[in-house]
């Protein structure tokens, strides 16, 4: 599901925490709202819409096999909802019952550790004359974080304690771990379908207001992934410290399909506040250094949300208001491009999002106005002509003014200072046979981080997918990425020098093959790059991965090695290797080397998981250093090591004879 992650920054825990709770407190398909299904982050928005409109048209599905006549749900795609869903005759929702949530639920206990194994300048790694201006990392390398979850129908309780490697356990600035979450959340209680105590994310229509969603991924990278599927309010299960809201939030059903979802919101943030302000908010949650720890809980920040929808079968519409305001005045940087950048400590939003199926036509949208009455809007409209074609086409306007710090809709940068069009199609033209294909055009009317002028770009993708049988697949994809950006800058006066174009091709040759317990994956991607700056560039990477199974002890090992030759910057490229459960990788391969990962997974009992995983990069061209800064390693070759440990049982009381 990450293969096309690449360069996004996703909250991989987040995920398989989600995924893993549905294993054991599974979705009634036949009760299932759009927000419920969205949990299933395997469905793309467009099935999502399609398997709720069928059971609301049609009535409750009866058998597993009915799936198969839900527009977009194929034979994958069912497999994978029989881990997740069940199916009950009967539409009428279980209530909530404390006792009963209590007896029938199952708990996770999960430690995970990992460390680099090459010493960083950060840890003491200096020369004799060497200072550094923030002062050394403050704690060890280790990476250590703890999680309890327990999981019911009804129920839901999650812990979570997380240090970063360089924070110490203990320092002025903190006590034990650095991070601490947690969260209840309650289903089914009354007219409230859902209450949530603690941490959690909310995401409204199309996001222009508010998204905090995981991004949302089918087996393939969906090439309609511009229509979201609003997931509501959900619990935050990762140990991500940045984007989350602390409070109280609650959805309530009004009367049959209207709903209201409220929240609540105060946490401290991280932000550089120097005399009275602050010029950025800071995402990393890290606090390895006097400087960052000082950086650290320094703004106070106060958010309340509001959005009714009303939803049937064939339409929807939805509203959201949103009030955010810090206890410090935001003044950013006084650079030209942050003229239109938010200023000030209060923001306020609204907007209205829609949805309208008419046959084979589906359309979507959201508008939406801050308190600059900036305007921001996506639209779009599916054609579905037959079970084997589907078109996409969207349009998107983000004024610079408009700038929040939550939302989070379609874009190529932020939603905020861009114009699009975006042009999609899914076909099947052959048996076992799929082509999908984007392309992508869009500006920025206003200058943006040291561009000092309106840039335009366009985005492009081609991807052919073969699958004559499960032991066998075969994918060939072209993507073109053309940018502009400065070619030189005066940063004393920021006057702009010059623009220069970037052009970017990318072709990838990928097969999958299992035989038996084994499987095996073999990927050949070139590169190619063309700038005034750099000139024209090229690149490749070969890629062999090797995986076994055995069923008797329930091991899995898997072997990933790479070979990248990519000496510019512009043909790196990013490869997703297999991780510890809820981490993933997909590192940066730029210049010329080597990298190995070799990942173990044992099942020792029912209950017992552990995990294990080394990697390491080799580099064999000149360079004789690895990272900048405090990350800056001395040498050729960087490598890491990780550890799971996973405790599952069930809280069944047994029954006295």
């Amino acid at each position: 599901m990450l293969e096309e992650a690449e360069e996004e920054e996703i909250d991989v825990d987040d995920i398989t925490t989600q995924l893993t709770r549905l294993l054991d407190a599974p979705i009634d398909l036949n009760t299932a709202t759009p927000s419920d299904l969205s949990r299933l982050c395997f469905l793309t928005p467009l099935q999502i819409e399609n398997l709720y409109y069928y059971i609301q048209e049609f009535g409750p599905i009866n058998v597993y096999s009915e799936l198969q006549l839900v527009d977009g749900i194929d034979d994958y795609v069912t497999q994978l909802l029989l881990h997740f869903v069940v199916i009950n005759p009967s539409t009428a929702k279980k209530k909530f019952s404390l006792h009963e949530s209590l007896a029938s639920s199952k708990s996770n206990f999960t430690m995970r550790l990992h460390s680099g194994i090459e010493t960083k300048r950060g840890y003491g790694n200096l020369l004799p004359d060497e200072k550094v201006e923030n002062g050394m990392y403050l704690g060890s390398r280790l990476y250590h974080s703890l999680s309890y979850k327990l999981t019911s129908s009804n129920l839901q309780l999650g812990l979570t304690a997380e240090k970063d490697p360089g924070e110490p356990y203990f320092s002025r600035f903190n006590r034990g771990f650095d991070s601490y979450s947690a969260h209840l959340r309650i289903n089914r209680l009354g007219r409230f379908s859902t209450i949530l105590v603690g941490d959690y994310r909310a995401s409204f229509g199309q996001g222009l207001v508010l998204n905090q969603s995981y991004f949302y991924y089918s087996n393939n990278a969906d090439v309609f992934n511009v229509m979201k599927s609003a997931s509501g309010i959900t619990a935050k299960s990762s140990n991500d410290e940045y984007n989350f809201f602390r409070g109280a939030a609650t959805t309530v059903r009004l009367v049959p399909h209207l709903y209201l979802t409220a929240l609540y919101s105060y946490r401290k943030m991280d932000a550089d506040t120097v005399g009275g302000s602050f010029t950025r908010l800071l995402p990393t949650g890290l606090h390895r250094t006097e400087q960052e720890s000082a950086y650290r809980h320094t703004l106070g920040m106060h958010t309340t949300a509001a959005n009714l929808n009303y939803s049937t079968a064939r339409w929807h519409i939805g509203a959201t208001f949103y009030f955010n305001h810090t206890s410090l005045p935001l003044i950013p940087d006084e650079n030209v491009y942050n003229l239109m950048s938010f200023e000030g400590k209060t923001q306020l939003a609204g907007s209205v999002d829609y949805m309208v199926r008419l046959r084979s036509l589906k359309l979507f949208g959201e508008w939406a106005l801050n308190q600059s009455q900036a305007l921001a809007t996506i639209n779009g409209v599916v054609f579905s002509p037959s079970e084997r074609a589907s078109f996409l086409l969207a349009h998107r306007y983000y004024a610079p003014r408009y700038d929040l710090f939550f939302s989070n809709a379609f874009s190529r940068l932020s939603t905020s200072n861009e114009h699009g069009v975006y042009l999609a199609t899914k076909l099947e033209p052959l048996p076992l046979t799929w082509l999908s294909a984007y392309v992508d055009v869009y500006t920025h009317p206003w200058m943006r981080y040291h561009v000092y002028a309106p840039t335009k770009g366009s985005r492009a993708m081609v991807k052919i997918e073969v699958k004559p049988s499960d032991q066998f697949s075969a994918m060939l994809r072209w993507r073109m990425r053309s940018d502009q950006r400065s070619l030189s800058i005066d940063y004393v006066t920021g006057r702009l020098h010059e623009i220069e174009d970037l052009v970017v091709n990318t072709l990838r040759l990928q097969t999958d093959y299992s035989f038996g317990y084994f499987t095996g994956r073999t990927l050949l991607e070139a590169s190619h790059s063309k700038s005034v700056s750099h000139g024209v560039s090229s690149g490749f990477v070969v890629s062999q991965d090797v995986g076994m199974r055995f069923a008797g002890p329930k091991i899995r090992f898997k072997a990933h090695y790479v070979y990248f030759n990519t000496p510019d910057y512009d043909c790196r490229s990013y490869l997703y290797e297999e991780d510890i459960l809820g981490l993933y990788q997909t590192p940066l391969l730029y210049g010329q080397g080597h990298r190995y990962a070799l990942v173990f997974h044992w099942q020792s009992t029912i209950r017992l998981n552990i995990a294990l995983k080394w990697s390491q990069t080799f580099y064999t061209d000149q360079r004789s250093i690895i990272g900048i800064g405090l990350e800056q390693i001395d040498g050729r070759r960087t490598s890491d090591v990780r550890l799971l440990l996973s405790y599952r049982f069930d809280n069944h009381r047994k029954k006295q004879k």
